[in-house]
């Protein structure tokens, strides 16, 4: 199962579980998924209804960064785009 089908299928703090688990496994090395959540992250922004995959890629990406900014720091401008939109909740920010 690739990551969109892991945060498709999961909501509320059976997410936060995961996106802690997706992060762990970004910082043993399996940096794809970190890529795959950037993208992620401004998913679909104008369908309410799909917030919860870029909020569970949005905390990976957190959770990272907290650890391993240089992992995050390449993305940076492409993570700020959601957040400089007129309406940053659309986008799951």
């Amino acid at each position: 199962m690739d990551t969109f089908e892991k945060l498709s299928n999961n909501k509320g703090t059976v997410s936060t579980t995961l996106g802690k688990a997706l992060a762990k496994q970004v910082l043993e090395g399996q940096t794809g998924i970190l890529m795959e959540c950037v993208d992620l992250a401004s998913y679909e922004p104008s369908r309410p209804d799909q917030k919860h995959i870029r909020a569970g890629s949005a905390k990976v990406v957190e959770i990272v960064a907290e650890t391993r900014p240089d992992l995050v720091a390449p993305f940076l401008e492409k993570l700020l785009r959601p957040v400089r939109s007129k309406n940053p909740k659309r986008a799951g920010w």
